[in-house]
C-alpha cells in the first residue's frame, strides 16, 4: 500500500490500513487482504465508533503527490453496516483523531487550522464543530487517561495538552 495514512487494529487481529484508493483489511497472520472501502482518493487517520464502525478523514492524496496545495477534507462515518456518511465537509486537511472513553466526544486535527470536537449524537450524528485551540501545524493526536488531549505538530518541536474544553494544561519540548 502506498502513503498509509493511518493504521487501527480489529477485535479479530487484522489490521485496517488507510490510504489511496479506500481502506483494505490484512490478516497479520496468514497474510490474508482485502478491501473494506474502495474508491476514495486518500484516507488519512481512523477510529473505531465503540459500535463496531470507524471514523475517518479523507484527504487529496492526488494533489499532494502531484506538489499541488491539497484540496478540502471531509470526516466520514463508516457504519457496521459499511454505511457511509460524509459527516463533516470543508475541512483544510483530515489529520489526527480521537474519541473519548465513553465515545459522546470525537476530537479532530484540522492541520492549517487547530484541533476541534464534536458531541457524538446517540443517532450517530455530529454536533456543532467547536474550535479547542489555535494550531497551524496540528498532527497526530492521543488522549490519556484523564481524557486530556495531546497533540503534535508537523512541524513545532513540542506536544501540546488541552482539556477536553480546549484550556491549555501542558507544553513538553
Amino acid at each position: 500500500r502506498q502513503m498509509i495514512g493511518g493504521l487501527l487494529a480489529n477485535e479479530d487481529g487484522k489490521l485496517l490500513v488507510a490510504g489511496i484508493g479506500g481502506i483494505v483489511w490484512v490478516d497479520p497472520a496468514s497474510g490474508e487482504s482485502g478491501t473494506l472501502l474502495d474508491g476514495m482518493d486518500g484516507v488519512n487517520e481512523m477510529r473505531a465508533d465503540g459500535d463496531g464502525g470507524i471514523w475517518f478523514g479523507s484527504i487529496d492524496l492526488p494533489g499532494i503527490l502531484r506538489g499541488e496545495k491539497p484540496g478540502p477534507s471531509s470526516l466520514y462515518h463508516l457504519s457496521k453496516s459499511r454505511e457511509l456518511t460524509r459527516a463533516f465537509e470543508g475541512l483544510a486537511f483530515a489529520n489526527g483523531l480521537s474519541s473519548n472513553a465513553d465515545g459522546t466526544q470525537l476530537y479532530f486535527n484540522e492541520s492549517f487550522v487547530g484541533p476541534c470536537a464534536w458531541d457524538i449524537d446517540a443517532d450517530g450524528t455530529l454536533g456543532p464543530q467547536r474550535r479547542l485551540a489555535e494550531q497551524y501545524d496540528c498532527d497526530g493526536m492521543a488522549l490519556d487517561a484523564a481524557g486530556n488531549i495531546w497533540i503534535s505538530g508537523f512541524s513545532s518541536p513540542e506536544l501540546l495538552c488541552l482539556s477536553p474544553e480546549g484550556d491549555e494544561i501542558a507544553r513538553l519540548r
